[in-house]
């Protein structure tokens, strides 16, 4: 089974820093060891699993807030005044960034939204302001969608057998050694 690790984090990383927007709370969430050691803490403080505690950064980047997730899943007293600065400016860098962006190159994405939304007849006011959210998570996924089939050519090319393609990645035969995969991504990835 492979997949990308915290797709979205990086996908939203690379996007703020070719259009050099301001990514210092992003570059840290969207690398291994800044959402390592940003998991382990929450775990500590909270005593939720690694699955639970991954929704908090997460749902800030689809136009959740911070607040709302702690009401919802702890005490904010759990939280040093620090850690909560830390979550707010994450948040803040998060939504300006990705408001300036579909209102700007990427306003297409915000029409598109508000299109397939229109056609809703059950649409609740309170889902249409979040439209930002939705369109976010479209432009992420539709990235995401793209460089899983760029690698699926890919190794489809050295030879390997795709078992199946699931929503985030995709399945490999069993017949492969170890060896032989790293060998192929080496070849596909570079690294």
């Amino acid at each position: 089974d492979l997949d990308f690790i915290n797709c979205h984090p990086t996908i939203t990383n690379g996007i703020f820093a070719k259009y050099n927007l301001e990514r210092t709370y992003t570059a840290e969430m969207a690398s291994n060891e800044g959402r390592n050691l940003f998991l382990s803490s929450l775990m500590e403080k909270t005593g939720f699993s690694r699955k639970k505690c991954k929704t908090l950064p997460l749902s800030i980047f689809y136009g959740g807030k911070y607040t709302h997730w702690i009401e919802r899943n702890c005490h904010p007293d759990m939280f040093m005044q620090e850690d909560l600065a830390h979550l707010y400016n994450l948040q803040k860098e998060v939504d300006e960034n990705i408001r300036s962006l579909l209102d700007g190159p990427y306003k297409y994405i915000l029409d598109f939204a508000k299109r397939v939304k229109a056609t809703d007849l059950e649409m609740k006011e309170e889902f249409y302001r979040d439209i930002y959210s939705i369109a976010w998570a479209h432009l992420c996924q539709d990235i995401e969608r793209k460089a899983i089939e760029h690698l699926i050519n890919a190794v489809e090319k050295e030879g390997i057998e795709i078992g199946a393609v699931i929503h985030d990645g995709f399945h490999l035969e069993k017949k492969y050694s170890v060896e032989h995969m790293k060998e192929t991504f080496f070849i596909v990835t570079g690294k």
